[in-house]
């Protein structure tokens, strides 16, 4: 993190695709208040997502928008914003993910059932339900989401599934995957890397599976997946067996 002080632990760190740290910006946690909720402040972060320079951090309640290394250029609560034809967030929220695309955040809401799709100026643009009913053909246990340009997709834990969407809620189909995904990420051909338990997958945008590949590590935990304007996948993992020491697991980085 940026600053001196110690108390603020969170950071979100740029890296090269050499493996090279290039920046790094700090996230605050435990700041906010009742009369307060709007002042760039933050709860433990749960996602990053990156559109070009732009840099969004997710927690259970907010989302802020950095376009460089300094403060945010705002802090919005989805739950609490409106649009004409939105689905209702209500006091259920809980914001878990989010990626981002071409001026736009889609954000999963795995409290309230919803997708918030913000513009990169704050502003709520849609927000719809996915149905988070376990009787319905619909995301059982979504986990993480991929936006690439109008097209959403929802990596279903429960269903072992990748759902998809296009950018307003209009479903667009679902394919199983060949392992329970933990994250996944829409490249920049548009096909889409799912993270499972212990594999790599690439799918086109059919769900036709079109490589696989065994994580290296057998004591590792895979913990998100993105992949990179060349198309590599780039995996942060820690170790699952404990440390010899009584520290923080490394946190390592698999790329392929």
């Amino acid at each position: 993190r940026t600053g001196t002080t110690t108390d603020q632990p969170q950071a979100v760190q740029r890296w090269s695709p050499a493996g090279a740290p290039t920046a790094q910006l700090g996230v605050c946690s435990g700041l906010a208040t009742v009369w307060a909720t709007d002042v760039s402040t933050a709860w433990w972060a749960r996602d990053v997502a990156a559109d070009g320079h732009d840099v969004y951090t997710v927690d259970p309640g907010l989302v802020e928008r950095r376009p460089d290394d300094g403060f945010p250029a705002w802090t919005v609560m989805p739950a609490t914003l409106d649009v004409a034809g939105a689905a209702a967030a209500g006091e259920a929220s809980r914001l878990a993910a989010a990626d981002a695309d071409a001026g736009r955040v889609a954000v999963l809401d795995t409290g309230a059932g919803v997708v918030h799709v913000l513009s990169r100026d704050g502003g709520l643009s849609r927000r719809w339900t996915y149905h988070d009913d376990p009787g319905a053909d619909a995301p059982g246990v979504p986990v993480d989401i991929a936006l690439e340009g109008d097209t959403v997709f929802l990596a279903d834990a429960g269903r072992g599934r990748v759902w998809v969407y296009a950018l307003d809620g209009t479903p667009r189909g679902a394919w199983p995957v060949h392992d329970a995904p933990v994250a996944l990420a829409a490249g920049p051909d548009g096909d889409v890397f799912v993270l499972g338990r212990r594999w790599g997958l690439r799918y086109d945008a059919t769900g036709a599976l079109g490589a696989l590949w065994r994580l290296p590590d057998v004591a590792a935990v895979g913990l998100d997946i993105d992949v990179g304007d060349d198309g590599r996948g780039f995996v942060p993992w820690v170790d699952a067996v404990p440390a010899p020491e009584p520290t923080d697991p490394p946190l390592r980085v698999l790329r392929r």
